[in-house]
């Protein structure tokens, strides 16, 4: 799967899955080691090229396989 085609994708499910966790950014950004302000841009659609590292810091953070956040997540995202 090309990633770079998907960041908007990736982004919705990552805030799908910190939602139904009932995660907030900022604890997502504290349990992940990423960012909250890199953390509103991906989930919003802003970064096109999530890079493998931050992937897989989020994905550990939120419990979940990579492939699992590289799935379309629908929805509209941020405005």
């Amino acid at each position: 799967m090309d990633i770079s085609t998907t960041g908007k994708d990736m982004g919705l499910e990552i805030a799908r899955l910190r939602q139904r966790k009932e995660m907030s950014q900022d604890k997502l950004a504290e349990k992940s080691g990423v960012s909250k302000s890199q953390i509103h841009r991906i989930e919003c659609g802003r970064v096109k090229n999530i890079g493998i590292s931050t992937l897989s810091k989020l994905a550990t953070a939120l419990e979940v396989l990579p492939e699992d956040i590289m799935k379309d997540g629908g929805g509209e995202g941020c405005h």
